[in-house]
């Protein structure tokens, strides 16, 4: 089992601000007792996930719900069947 997260170097600055509070206590001992894989994702690659979603998809999905794709797209899992729950509705949109 993979869980996206981890604990980034600086949350204040992250663009996924429905990700800065990290997880609980309870979460975090739930995932060692299970031996939880964590992938942590960068700035660029949730930049990239947000892009690949509108392209491919043809959806808009804030920076903290891109973050899943992200993770998905850094593990390599082309080809494997992959279930990803994005919700959130924390997105500006703006044209130039």
């Amino acid at each position: 089992m993979r869980v996206i997260g981890g604990q980034p170097v600086d949350r204040t600055s992250t663009m996924a601000d429905g990700l800065r509070t990290g997880t609980s206590p309870r979460t975090e001992t739930i995932l060692a007792d299970h031996a939880v894989e964590r992938v942590l994702v960068g700035e660029e690659a949730i930049t990239d996930a947000m892009h690949a979603v509108r392209e491919r998809l043809n959806e808009v999905v804030e920076p903290s719900a891109a973050v899943a794709f992200a993770a998905a797209r850094l593990s390599r899992l082309d080809g494997l069947r992959v279930g990803i729950i994005s919700s959130g509705g924390n997105l500006a949109v703006s044209n130039p």
